[in-house]
């Protein structure tokens, strides 16, 4: 049950009245994806708890629910946020060539064309030796290396079909780290990621690449459903 409330705060946020605020009782993640539905949202935006507290809560937390069960994109905003401006100038995307992550780089050419932001197409290769139980050679590496730039010119060639040029880089290790790490050297203002690894609520996420991201990464970052 919603009811809408008597407080305004669309002057706080120059929105001339367009902001309606109501109170609902219920489960929080339970309330908050109905509502979206309910109303064909095509955003949710969350605020977090803060780093600490964002491990210790995170799983079965309102906000990993929300991730897991929204019917559309969900934008996660940690309190304090350093970069939090509402314009982007510098995105950075996280792509792997799903189908999740193209439609992940689509939103971002969206973006891109609203603010004229720079986008940036990160590929991470995981750490190969892990990925194999044989001594690893230097031709591996080289095919990883070859898939990787196969899969970022696929990006820049949907980017050009959106009339937006990225730029792309590769990077090796663990992805969460390396995705935290970019974005900071890029002072990049959003991460943009599909929800790979949220296939349920009761599914295990701590360690997850996104759970890590969210937990480290100092600006927002958008969950392309």
């Amino acid at each position: 049950m919603c009811y809408r409330t008597q407080e305004t705060f669309s002057s706080d946020f120059g929105l001339d009245g367009h902001l309606e605020a109501v109170v609902c009782e219920g489960e929080p993640h339970e309330v908050i994806v109905d509502v979206a539905s309910e109303r064909n949202a095509d955003l949710i935006a969350v605020g977090t708890h803060g780093r600490k507290g964002l491990k210790k809560l995170f799983m079965g937390s309102v906000t990993s629910r929300v991730i897991a069960t929204s019917p559309c994109d969900v934008m996660l905003v940690k309190k304090p946020c350093e970069r939090c401006l509402g314009e982007y100038q510098s995105i950075l995307l996280s792509f792997d060539g799903s189908e999740l992550s193209k439609k992940a780089l689509k939103r971002a050419c969206e973006l891109s064309k609203m603010d004229g932001s720079e986008i940036t197409a990160l590929y991470v290769i995981p750490h190969y030796e892990e990925m194999i139980e044989f001594f690893a050679t230097s031709g591996i590496k080289e095919s990883l290396l070859h898939d990787a730039e196969r899969i970022l010119q696929n990006a820049r060639e949907i980017a050009s079909g959106q009339e937006v040029t990225i730029k792309t880089e590769v990077a090796e290790g663990h992805a969460a780290e390396k995705i935290v790490e970019t974005a900071g050297r890029l002072k990049s203002d959003l991460i943009i990621r599909g929800p790979h690894g949220w296939s349920g609520v009761n599914k295990a996420i701590m360690g997850s690449v996104i759970e890590n991201v969210i937990v480290n990464a100092s600006c927002p970052v958008l969950v392309v459903k």
